[in-house]
């Protein structure tokens, strides 16, 4: 079926205007079809930006932890994203795409909530000279408030993150810290149970 024509957008709807269809010469109602917007990227571990602040806002805005505000796709972002979707009957990925946005954009948000505007300041970056030790602490100071989700399961962001949950997650905590924080991997030139390559180690 050849079909010819002007179109024009109306919002997220394109309308079709004067098509000459082989299949249906005689007809003169326009056509009209839903198309995505372009406005709403699709979002995943590693994003960076507006949207992923606007994200972290409305995932804490209906009560889900995505971790400090700050544009950053990480794993706390990733783990608040899946119990959201796990919440609300989505598929279960850990990815931002047009269901988990239409689901974010009908939900009710908390009063007073509005996309934040621009990314807060961020910390002043560490002096010369710090050690690999004192940048993986800084980022352990970064999550002093997250906690097993439920209490006593071992269920954590950086279980997720490592590869390795439910299980005591002392060592992965401190892998985390040094791989995110500091660029180190602990153990790297280790194999064996609890290592996980270019990661760490796990307590077991």
């Amino acid at each position: 079926m050849q079909m010819t024509g002007r179109w024009i957008l109306r919002g997220s709807t394109v309308v079709v205007l004067g098509v000459d269809s082989e299949a249906d010469a005689s007809s003169e109602e326009p056509l009209a079809f839903e198309v995505l917007s372009a406005s709403r990227p699709v979002l995943r571990r590693g994003a960076t930006g507006s949207a992923v602040r606007d994200l972290q806002a409305r995932l804490r805005a209906n009560g889900f932890d995505p971790g400090p505000i700050d544009g950053i796709f990480g794993p706390l972002t990733e783990s608040a994203t899946m119990s959201y979707q796990r919440a609300h009957h989505l598929i279960v990925d850990g990815i931002v795409g047009a269901q988990t946005w239409s689901a974010l954009d009908t939900a009710p948000q908390a009063p007073g909530y509005s996309p934040p505007a621009s990314p807060p300041p961020r910390p002043s970056p560490p002096p010369r000279g710090s050690s690999i030790g004192e940048l993986a602490l800084a980022e352990a100071r970064n999550h002093i408030d997250v906690r097993e989700d439920p209490p006593g399961s071992n269920r954590t962001p950086f279980g997720v993150w490592f590869g390795l949950n439910e299980v005591a997650w002392c060592g992965i905590f401190v892998s985390y810290c040094f791989k995110v924080g500091a660029g180190y991997t602990i153990a790297d030139n280790f194999s064996g149970a609890g290592v996980q390559k270019g990661k760490g180690c796990a307590s077991r």
